[in-house]
């Protein structure tokens, strides 16, 4: 069944154009897009399988707007707070990500969400940041630290002191749980925790 909620994403870097989708009773999903607060088009799309996303095609004037909810079929919708990181170029970004198992659930060229299980990290472009002088930072708690490590390591992110990217080993933190670091091409610092029943 899918859960019921709405769910608003950016379709330009502006953010002027905004769909909303609002899971319905179980086989629906009702898909607005917004230009400056006016509903433009709408479409009611059949969902007929327990699929993890659904995609809907929206005429608006002369152009078409690709109207994708990820939702999780399996996982209650909560109210919750993700990353938002730099990008130099999302291509280069995805690939990295993409190599220990984030997949794209939604990509234009303002915004891009990628997600593993219940991890989500979201980026915008940064063309011209300094990866050697970056200081974001964001930390992935997950059940099982040592297989996100694992994937990380297989990928061939080096396990080194300096450069990017690098990974560093999972141990117990002076704080009191085990964790290791990953730092991105772009210079983001990923505390990878081990988050405890």
């Amino acid at each position: 069944m899918l859960p019921s909620s709405a769910g608003r994403l950016p379709l330009n870097a502006g953010g002027s154009r905004l769909a909303q989708l609002a899971a319905g009773s179980g086989s629906h999903l009702d898909c607005s897009v917004f230009n400056h607060g006016k509903e433009i088009s709408s479409k009611r799309l059949t969902v007929t399988s327990a699929s993890t996303n659904a995609e809907a095609k929206l005429t608006t004037s002369k152009r078409y707007v690709l109207c994708h909810y990820w939702f999780m079929v399996s996982n209650p919708v909560i109210d919750r707070a993700v990353p938002n990181l730099p990008s130099r170029n999302f291509d280069r970004t995805e690939a990295f990500y993409g190599g220990f198992g984030f997949q794209r659930v939604f990509r234009d060229e303002g915004w891009m969400i990628l997600a593993r299980g219940g991890l989500q990290l979201e980026f915008f472009p940064a063309p011209d940041l300094d990866p050697l002088v970056s200081s974001f930072m964001c930390c992935l708690r997950v059940i099982d630290v040592d297989e996100l490590h694992e994937a990380i390591r297989r990928f061939g992110v080096p396990d080194v002191p300096t450069g990017m990217p690098r990974l560093r080993p999972v141990r117990m933190q002076g704080w009191g749980l085990r964790a290791g670091f990953l730092v991105d091409p772009d210079g983001t610092q990923l505390t990878l925790i081990e988050q405890r029943a």
